[in-house]
């Protein structure tokens, strides 16, 4: 706040900005007028969340490596995975243990460099590999 106040900057907004896989960041809008409308920061938020987005879709399509394709298999669990079935429901219509499909799951997790499963599913769907 001192250094804003060095530089004649008395009034702003700080909107703080939560995503999954991404750290903390936040979005500071400061001026001179005493007064911010509601209608101008709820715009703020909405449109920080979207540069933030938007920067982090960048950072990680330019440096993630090339990935391999998702296997036949793999596909086939996410797909039911997306239908919200759990891995004991997709070993029972698959006909596989529920083993086999928690393997085929961390293979497309790892492959799609996915936080968890629901990372995975959303990958895949962007990756146009399954499809809601």
């Amino acid at each position: 706040m001192e250094e804003a106040h060095e530089f004649g900057l008395l009034q702003g907004i700080c909107v703080p900005l939560h995503t999954p896989f991404a750290p903390p960041a936040v979005v500071s809008i400061a001026g001179e007028n005493s007064e911010i409308a509601q209608q101008t920061k709820s715009s703020l938020s909405i449109i920080a969340r979207h540069a933030l987005e938007t920067i982090l879709r960048f950072l990680l399509s330019t440096n993630e490596p090339p990935q391999s394709r998702l296997s036949r298999r793999e596909r086939e669990v996410l797909q039911w995975v997306a239908e919200g079935k759990t891995a004991w429901e997709v070993s029972r219509i698959l006909s596989l243990s529920e083993h086999t499909v928690l393997t085929h799951q961390r293979s497309a997790k790892q492959k799609l460099g996915a936080a968890n499963t629901v990372h995975a599913v959303v990958k895949a769907v962007l990756r146009h590999e399954i499809h809601p």
